[in-house]
């Protein structure tokens, strides 16, 4: 059902040249001549660069250091198995802080997507809308991007395929209206799991950051725990 839809190789292509790009950056750590300053620095710079962040960055960096200084490293291949493994415990820790759906929940289960343009929100949405029917969960869409009128299209297709309600003001309307207009009509409809469609955007965008703020500031005014 959910095969190749178009944007696959394009999407491909891009993480192709991340990949890439990432594994030269570190290969040239590798190749440092030992644990000095301008390591560190090269280090947070590969970091940042593939937008890890620049607060977790920083700590990601210190943990490390103070690895380092612990166990007297002296090579840079042992300070990349200890970034490996820092990583992986911060991916780990954040993956068990909260569960996508919750069955006890006394409202329905708001999940917001995000994301920057042509990642394949919409598509993940599908995914997920079909995941939750598939466990005979009520499953209620939101088209929150109206930037693009093709965007409230692709949805709706969606919802038709899969037999779920998209709720839409059109182009042009105000995202965060929809997203509560949306959380009250899956309230209203008994809906266990509301999705919400949103514009992509970049974290540098301020106004569509702000945006997304309002996003989440107008769905807590209903239930203070979504999304």
């Amino acid at each position: 059902m959910f095969s190749r839809l178009g944007k696959t190789d394009k999407i491909r292509a891009g993480l192709k040249r991340s990949r890439d790009t990432w594994v030269a950056s570190i290969s040239r750590l590798v190749r440092s001549p030992g644990l000095d300053e301008s390591l560190w620095e090269e280090l947070e710079e590969v970091l940042i660069l593939a937008d890890v962040g620049v607060s977790t960055t920083a700590s990601l960096v210190k943990k490390i250091r103070s690895q380092a200084k612990d166990k007297h490293l002296s090579e840079p291949s042992e300070v990349l198995d200890v970034m490996r493994d820092e990583i992986v415990e911060i991916l780990q820790s954040a993956s068990s802080k909260r569960e996508i759906y919750h069955s006890d929940a006394s409202n329905p289960n708001v999940i917001l997507l995000v994301g920057v343009n042509g990642v394949g929100k919409t598509t993940s949405i599908a995914k997920l809308a079909h995941h939750f029917k598939q466990r005979d969960h009520k499953v209620l869409l939101a088209a929150s991007d109206t930037f693009r009128a093709a965007a409230i299209d692709q949805l709706s297709g969606w919802g038709q395929k899969l037999g779920i309600d998209v709720i839409s003001h059109g182009a042009g309307g105000d995202p965060a209206a929809i997203a509560f207009d949306a959380l009250e009509a899956a309230q209203a409809r008994s809906a266990d799991v509301l999705i919400v469609d949103t514009a992509g955007r970049l974290h540098t965008n301020s106004n569509l950051m702000e945006e997304m703020k309002k996003i989440s500031r107008v769905l807590s005014r209903i239930d203070p725990e979504a999304p």
